[in-house]
């Protein structure tokens, strides 16, 4: 075994040996490459006449690769150096044509009519003409009447006015404003020309068996002597009526709070007009109100 490893050994250094003198010694005897000189890049007018010609042929050969060359013509050679910035020209094909979009000035935008707030409409082939006046009765706003109803002294009171309607209402809102009426009315003596005429008529009432009497001193019914109230305006009636009897000729009128307080309405948005007689002097005043604040 000792023996067949020397002789192994043997071997490959004699191998070693022979790659070693042989490879090194032809490659020592290849003579080294120059080093190549570094690219400049020089302009069109730096150039040589013998680097423009060069430069020429170049692009004619580049000219004849690169476009669809028409086999029954010459290929025409770049003359001078301008020809390399020229476009190449592109030969349709036969019953093929092509359209190029007008050019535009700068800033200048396409559009498709001189007013381009109105619409073209293009009626579709086979239809109609359209016609205007139905746009326009279906395009049109359903026109509202708007009332306001009041005064009421709760919610309830006003849901049970509102179900004794038999007339359709498209919306109902309840809203609470300041105001004076009581919904009551006041039969009441006129106030006389002076504060003496006045305590005199006064006088004469009591006379006459009136003992409820009220003598307004100041205020807007400075003068007035009131004589009762009515629940409503046909309760007033029937106390006027009593008075009559007695020889007293008196007025009826709504009273009013001396202060305002928060009072419950209704406003009502209806289809239609009215459909029942307004009553002014009804307990429930309806009026017409140009908008609703619904």
């Amino acid at each position: 075994m000792k023996i067949l490893f020397f002789i192994a050994l043997f071997a490959n250094i004699c191998l070693f040996l022979w790659e070693f003198f042989d490879h090194g010694n032809s490659k020592a005897t290849q003579p080294l490459e120059p080093n190549p000189e570094p690219k400049q890049i020089l302009l069109v007018s730096e150039l040589t006449p013998a680097q423009l010609e060069a430069l020429k042929q170049t692009a004619t050969l580049a000219h004849q690769s690169n476009a669809q060359l028409n086999l029954n013509e010459p290929i025409k050679p770049i003359e001078t150096i301008e020809d390399i910035r020229a476009p190449i020209t592109i030969t349709p094909k036969a019953n093929e044509t092509f359209v190029l979009p007008e050019p535009q000035t700068a800033g200048e935008l396409p559009s498709t009519s001189e007013n381009p707030a109105t619409p073209i409409i293009t009626p579709i082939a086979g239809s109609t003409s359209i016609d205007s006046t139905r746009i326009t009765s279906e395009t049109s706003i359903t026109q509202t009447f708007c009332y306001e109803a009041g005064p009421f002294t709760s919610k309830r009171a006003i849901q049970k006015w509102l179900d004794s309607r038999s007339f359709p209402m498209l919306q109902t809102r309840i809203i609470t404003k300041m105001d004076r009426s009581t919904g009551k009315y006041m039969v009441y003596y006129p106030a006389a020309e002076t504060y003496e005429l006045s305590q005199e008529h006064i006088k004469q009432l009591k006379d006459l068996g009136i003992k409820n009497l009220w003598f307004f001193r100041e205020g807007e019914d400075k003068g007035h002597i009131s004589l009762g109230l009515g629940s409503d305006y046909a309760n007033a009636v029937e106390l006027q009526q009593k008075f009559q009897k007695k020889g007293i000729t008196t007025l009826i009128k709504k009273h009013l709070r001396i202060q305002p307080i928060p009072t419950l309405f209704v406003q009502i948005i209806l289809g239609n007009a009215w459909p029942e007689t307004i009553d002014e002097n009804d307990r429930v005043t309806i009026k017409h109100l140009d908008q609703c604040q619904l």
